[in-house]
């Protein structure tokens, strides 16, 4: 059975939709796609059936540089970057290679696992595979350096935003770290603390189990642990989907979903994915759901009273999805 892609949301640069329309309201369908591996404000890049990629939205001219580099890689597993400025891949070899708008592309280092990109630091973070050690790469200076973990961290997924960073561990005492800016809590402590400059444990989640994903959106976290999804940050527009339990020393807490007769339900979450104001998650039986703005359509669904937004996590998909994917202000689900 052929996967299909379902988009909507902004749509200005036709990175939602091959189409004139700004907003997608409607969830659009393509066919023929076997995987996302890009999504940011103006520009998504897919994996076909046949295993071409395709790039949609925005594509400035050195982007052609990049599309080069993909052709000469085999088997790409996933990229990562901006298009702005610096766009990266890791291929089945597990080597990272990247291309910026001023330098032609370098195989920088192999036995990766994962890579992000962090813009406001100019820096590539690297997860190696085996040893769960993070190095920081500034694409600047080339100077590559292993980031300062707490004690007994190994690191085994993380995510970058454009000023801030989460990482989680395998350890019991400290299973989530966070570093960069915290001007809105989006490092999990208070915001009086506007910077960490190294890995930080959030106290929050030590001592708890199961941490199993993490997602960073420009101005808001989330961490799985547990099958539960906790949020923080920025809770404009209901993009933290607390419901109307915050209260006013919350810095973080879990998130609220609300089943077809608005009652309280709980679900087995598998994963997460921030946009700039929504977010969305996946759940164990496929389900999709959303929260957040809707002020281009990016929550695939209707908010109550027609609202421009929600602040519960609501069912947006009805298929059993496979995985979904959150631009900054559209959404894709792969079914």
């Amino acid at each position: 059975m052929q996967n299909k892609l379902y988009s909507f949301g902004f749509n200005a640069f036709g990175q939602t939709k091959e189409s004139d329309e700004a907003i997608i309201r409607f969830p659009y369908c393509h066919t023929h796609t076997s995987r996302v591996l890009f999504t940011s404000w103006e520009t998504t890049i897919v994996i076909d059936d046949e295993g071409v990629l395709q790039f949609w939205g925005f594509q400035p001219p050195w982007l052609s540089a990049f599309k080069k580099l993909c052709q000469q890689k085999r088997n790409i597993i996933s990229v990562f970057g901006d298009p702005n400025s610096m766009m990266g891949l890791i291929d089945e070899q597990h080597t990272l290679s990247y291309v910026t708008e001023t330098s032609e592309h370098m195989d920088c280092m192999t036995h990766i696992e994962q890579a992000a990109y962090c813009q406001g630091q100019r820096a590539i973070f690297v997860l190696k595979q085996e040893s769960g050690q993070v190095e920081q790469h500034n694409i600047n200076t080339l100077n590559s350096e292993k980031l300062d973990l707490p004690p007994g961290c190994k690191i085994t997924k993380m995510s970058a935003a454009h000023t801030h960073i989460l990482l989680l561990t395998d350890s019991l005492d400290a299973p989530v770290l966070a570093f960069g800016s915290n001007r809105l809590s989006q490092c999990g402590i208070d915001y009086q603390q506007q910077e960490l400059k190294t890995p930080t444990a959030i106290d929050y989640f030590c001592g708890l189990r199961d941490a199993t994903d993490v997602a960073c959106g420009p101005f808001h976290s989330a961490v799985i642990l547990g099958g539960d999804v906790y949020t923080f940050g920025w809770s404009k527009d209901g993009r933290l989907g607390w419901g109307s339990t915050k209260q006013d020393d919350d810095i973080i807490s879990l998130a609220v979903f609300l089943d077809v007769n608005d009652q309280p339900i709980e679900i087995n979450a598998t994963k997460i994915a921030c946009g700039s104001a929504h977010t969305l998650v996946l759940d164990d039986h496929g389900h999709v759901w959303s929260c957040g703005s809707n002020a281009y359509g990016q929550l695939g669904r209707t908010p109550p009273a027609n609202q421009q937004s929600d602040t519960h996590f609501r069912r947006c998909s009805t298929d059993t999805a496979m995985d979904c994917f959150a631009g900054r202000w559209a959404s894709f689900i792969l079914i």
